[in-house]
This record gives C-alpha cells, sequence and structure tokens, in this order.
C-alpha cells in the first residue's frame, strides 16, 4: 500500500522540492531590508526543504545565507570568508544584526554629507515659505529689503 502512495503522489514531491529550491535561490536581499527578516526568511525555505526531504548541513546553510546578502555587507562577507570563523545560524543572525546598527548609522551621516535633501525651486519653494510663515516658524523681516546681499 506505501508502495502504491508513493509512485502516485512521488512526482508531486519532486515538483514541490524543486519549486521550494527555486524558491530559495531565488531570495536575495534588496536593499532597505533588515536583515533579520530576510535571514527569517531563507530558515523558512530551508525548514520547507527539510520537510520534503532535502537534507543540508548547518556550514551549508551558513554559506546560503552568506551568498544572499546585500553589497552593504560585503565586507561582512570578506571577514567571514577570510577568518572562517564556524558561525552557527543563530550567531551569524545576532553577528549580522549587530554589523546592520553600525553600518545604517554610517550610510545615513553620508547622504546627509552629500547634501542629498532636495532644494526646492520656484513655486514650490514660495509655497513651503507662506507655509512656514503661517506657522510661525519663520517671520518676514519689515520694511527690508535685499538685493545682492545689501539691506
Amino acid at each position: 500500500m506505501m508502495m502504491g502512495l508513493k509512485e502516485m503522489f512521488g512526482d508531486q514531491n519532486l515538483a514541490a522540492r524543486q519549486v521550494a529550491v527555486r524558491e530559495l535561490m531565488n531570495t536575495n536581499m534588496t536593499g532597505g531590508t533588515q536583515v533579520r527578516n530576510h535571514i527569517l526568511k531563507i530558515i523558512s525555505h530551508l525548514n520547507e526543504l527539510e520537510i520534503l526531504g532535502v537534507e543540508t548541513d548547518g556550514e551549508t546553510q551558513v554559506d546560503i545565507i552568506i551568498q544572499s546578502l546585500s553589497e552593504s555587507l560585503t565586507q561582512f562577507c570578506v571577514n567571514y570568508n577570510m577568518n572562517k570563523h564556524p558561525y552557527s545560524m543563530i550567531e551569524l543572525l545576532n553577528k549580522l544584526q549587530s554589523v546592520e546598527g553600525l553600518i545604517k548609522p554610517v550610510a545615513r551621516a553620508y547622504v546627509a554629507e552629500k547634501g542629498s535633501a532636495p532644494k526646492l525651486k520656484g513655486k514650490k519653494k514660495q509655497k513651503k515659505v507662506q507655509k512656514m510663515q503661517a506657522q510661525g516658524v519663520v517671520t518676514k523681516p519689515k520694511n527690508k529689503y535685499f538685493h545682492y546681499k545689501k539691506s
């Protein structure tokens, strides 16, 4: 009876396994995604594969995670490959979260330094100034006109 069931449903298991492997291999961390969410997604794919009968050891699982990380974590990947420190998935998650916490403030400072804030021109600037004046944030000097930096 078990042989009959395997013959009937064996092909479905193979197809499900192929779909799960494809989803795992196509999962890459995109910019703006938190490391924790990405690793949990990879772990769920690995668990699904385990249920379907695919066995992977811990080192291979860590390697899959390392290969799927975004370019902002390239330096961590280089250090991992050079030091060859054997992380478990939980240790890797903790290390990556701490690295992510260090990288984000640096990235924000870099963006602020570059002055990426959009500069308002024309009507948008006038509306913004009028709105700020209405709120009392900016006051317009009375009876003073500035032309070529002279009062």
